[in-house]
């Protein structure tokens, strides 16, 4: 056992009738101090320091639920199992949302005492070192699939998954010996992904073939609407800017409630809200709902929100003709914490009709604030904190009592989804353009654009990526992986301002790979 040896209390009046016990643990490494009475152990927390504390429920004079109270009030962090006679489910919900750490039934034997406190005091101890032993075959099978061949979206959707799931082991363990080797596999993997899917996305608009994925313009089509055959109120969540990492992590504290499927699908590109959500509404790539839709198809900085206020007339086209017969949905859009307040008034009193729709803007709001060398750059450094810091929201979010409530009635389907994802940028991409180019971290949009060295898409034929060629000459310049475009005279000045920060609209793991989960309550 590494370090200094855990130093156990064990507190029962009989204390002599368990002298085996006792010397079990002491041959397994753990040090053992033994009371026979509730005051005697509080005086010796007062004294010393313990790792956990074992707690006869049954004592003569001051009993065990009493000596729990006083020694709180001396340690409230001091982990204590208690021991007892008792199967009440009144004490089992104490041991699980109170201040008992678990609890053992008696009679004990010293096996069941030693898994109790293994699970407490050196579960994390356990877990990363099962995690460092099975990091090297993981790592070897992320090799082998980066470099033997090509593979297909959804391959590289698991790939990515169990590349977040890494990420988050490394993180909640602190294995800082592997953060180091598993960033530089994940900085190279984006880099294969996001030049494999710049060539890939045309060839699946021009041919929807079996490798196809789901992409934007069809993902009510062929996840959401399917559903509705069944004659059960459908919920459509979008959380704007979710990335596949941040709903991982969700999808964690939604389990209890709900069976959860996972889907993954492709954004369109460039990946963001104008071009992509608007796609998801209208189930058109962007290049048709210019055509189709004379003047509310506009291009400019993704921040405005007005480039998605046509999506609920967008949505409507879109129900009519797959599921002809007069059917609307009910669509509400939260854009601030203001507007997110009212939602609770709708929760009360939520529609059942066939397909409902929330767009929560929250995490996209949070998102563009980073870089800017503000509180989020403090907050959320890193994608990690990022993370951490949308759990956080939406755990204090209409969201999140949103579902809850949705939980409770079991004729309901929800889906949970997003636009488009984040990427966080660390090398600058130099780009050469005239002052009219519209210029965004990851995207920019002009004519006669050139590039030094990679790290950059040039989409010169825009009607191939289902986007629009409004004017002569017109090029998308994409940025790849982790790089943010930054113009030629101003090298410094953005690479600095850019560094660190979240971005989308560009091609990476992060931005394209998104979530698309069915959940039915359980």
């Amino acid at each position: 056992m590494a370090g200094n040896n855990p130093n156990i209390l064990w507190v029962d009046d009989e204390i002599d009738l368990l002298k085996s016990h006792v010397q079990f643990l002491e041959e397994k490494g753990y040090e053992v101090t033994t009371a026979v009475a509730g005051q005697d152990a509080v005086a010796l927390v007062s004294e010393r320091s313990f790792s956990a504390v074992l707690l006869d429920e049954i004592m003569p004079g001051m009993d065990g639920l009493s000596t729990l109270q006083a020694i709180k009030e001396v340690d409230q962090a001091i982990p204590v199992i208690m021991v007892t006679k008792s199967t009440e489910e009144s004490l089992m919900d104490e041991a699980y949302w109170g201040d008992i750490a678990d609890f053992i039934v008696k009679p004990v034997n010293p096996h069941q005492i030693l898994s109790s406190l293994k699970k407490l005091l050196e579960l994390e101890s356990l877990r990363r070192d099962r995690f460092v032993a099975e990091f090297g075959a993981y790592y070897n099978r992320a090799q082998q699939a980066l470099y033997s061949s090509e593979m297909t979206f959804a391959e590289w959707a698991d790939f990515y998954i169990e590349m977040c799931i890494a990420n988050r082991e490394i993180d909640a363990l602190n294995v800082n010996d592997l953060k180091e080797l598993q960033s530089d596999l994940y900085r190279e993997a984006d880099r294969v992904f996001s030049a494999w899917l710049a060539t890939s996305f045309p060839v699946w608009l021009a041919a929807d073939g079996p490798d196809a994925p789901i992409l934007s313009h069809n993902l009510l089509e062929k996840l959401v609407f399917p559903l509705m055959n069944d004659k059960r109120p459908v919920y459509l969540i979008v959380i704007d800017c979710l990335r596949f990492d941040q709903w991982l992590a969700l999808e964690e504290k939604l389990s209890s409630l709900f069976r959860i499927e996972r889907n993954s699908y492709c954004s369109q590109l460039p990946s963001t809200t104008c071009y992509a959500r608007n796609a998801i509404f209208a189930g058109f790539t962007p290049v048709e709902i210019a055509a189709k839709y004379a003047g509310k198809f506009q291009e400019a900085d993704d921040t405005s929100d007005s480039l998605n206020k046509y999506e609920e007339e967008f949505l409507n086209d879109n129900l009519a003709r797959h599921l002809p017969g007069g059917k609307q949905a009910r669509y509400y859009k939260f854009t601030s914490r203001e507007s997110e307040q009212k939602a609770d008034k709708v929760i009360t009193s939520l529609p059942r009709r066939s397909l409902n729709v929330f767009i929560f803007n929250f995490v996209d709001t949070i998102t563009h604030e980073s870089g800017r060398h503000g509180a989020l750059d403090v907050l959320a450094p890193t994608a990690d904190g990022l993370r951490r810091l949308a759990v956080s929201w939406f755990l204090a979010s209409p969201v999140e009592r949103l579902l809850t409530t949705l939980a409770k009635d079991k004729e309901a389907i929800v889906v949970i989804t997003t636009d488009h994802g984040s990427q966080i940028t660390s090398s600058p991409t130099i780009v050469y353009a005239d002052k009219e180019a519209s210029k965004t971290p990851r995207l920019w949009i002009g004519r006669d654009m050139r590039v030094d060295g990679e790290g950059a898409f040039l989409v010169k034929r825009p009607e191939e990526f289902g986007l629009p060629e409004d004017f002569l000459a017109k090029t998308y310049l994409l940025a790849l992986a982790d790089r943010h475009l930054v113009f030629s005279h101003y090298i410094h000045k953005y690479h600095k301002k850019f560094s660190g920060g979240f971005f989308h609209g560009g091609v990476s793991m992060a931005e394209n790979i998104l979530p698309a989960a069915v959940l039915y309550p359980k």
